[in-house]
């Protein structure tokens, strides 16, 4: 478990340290109409991430993971 963390941690600082979104937020935060453009971005990031990912889902749900000889494909990792 140990290898797993250390091998993800400087992913997931780099997502963490991000600063686009967190300007974003700051500087519709700071307009008149903060709450809806705030509650607007995130419904639109959240629809944006749900649609990459069920895109990718169904891209990859057609392909065969496994070779030949019944072992799991090159590519999967």
């Amino acid at each position: 478990m140990g290898d797993a963390i250390g091998q993800m941690l400087p992913s997931a600082v780099g997502i963490a340290i991000s600063p686009l979104p967190l300007i974003a937020v700051i500087l519709m935060l700071a307009t008149p109409n903060g709450r809806t453009n705030g509650v607007a971005f995130a419904a639109g990031w959240t629809a944006a991430l749900g649609l990459a990912t069920a895109v990718l889902v169904l891209l990859g749900s057609g392909t065969d993971a496994s070779t030949s000889s019944g072992g799991p494909a090159t590519w999967t990792s």
